[in-house]
């Protein structure tokens, strides 16, 4: 009895197998990213996941999973699809955004263990914002540049406001 007590506590203990590889994704706010996750033969047929955080059992913070005989899953901003013939699962995150960015799993099911590749994502802030706004009470406007290099003063052209 204390025997199957010991072996039961160090599968509850050992749940989760790291691939010891690293994928870093990048993708920009408002953008979409697609994360490729591959896995070993004999995967195939397993559930796929994509969690973020810590991802530990039993309380993984999952944000897509495959069902059963499913290859493919949508779930609010993130899809899945499994190609089985190249044993690759992509997730795509659609609508980034800079609160996306962090540490995520691609996951496997496993028999007894899970198996996880760590994903490092990356949201770039868009630069393609809205401009600042122009100084709202300027009595002059300016044009053309101060200077051309240190001992070459351009003429400063300053014009008032009708």
């Amino acid at each position: 009895m204390r025997n199957l007590l010991i072996v039961t506590f160090c599968l509850i203990a050992v749940r989760r197998a790291h691939s010891g590889k690293t994928i870093t994704a990048t993708g920009h706010e408002g953008g979409n990213v697609e994360i490729k996750c591959s896995y070993l033969t004999g995967y195939e047929k397993s559930l796929k996941y994509l969690c973020n955080g810590e991802c530990e059992w039993p309380n993984k913070n999952i944000q897509i999973e495959t069902e059963q005989g499913q290859i493919r899953a949508r779930k609010g901003r993130f899809s899945l699809y499994d190609d089985r013939t190249a044993r690759v699962f992509a997730v795509t995150i659609t609508g980034l955004t800079l609160e996306d960015a962090g540490t995520y799993w691609c996951g496997i099911r496993g028999l007894l263990i899970d198996v996880f590749t760590e994903v490092d994502l990356i949201v770039k802030r868009d630069s393609t914002a809205a401009p600042l706004p122009p100084e709202e009470d300027a009595a002059h406007t300016e044009s053309g540049s101060r200077y051309s290099s240190d001992s070459e003063l351009r003429m400063m052209c300053l014009r008032t406001k009708d």
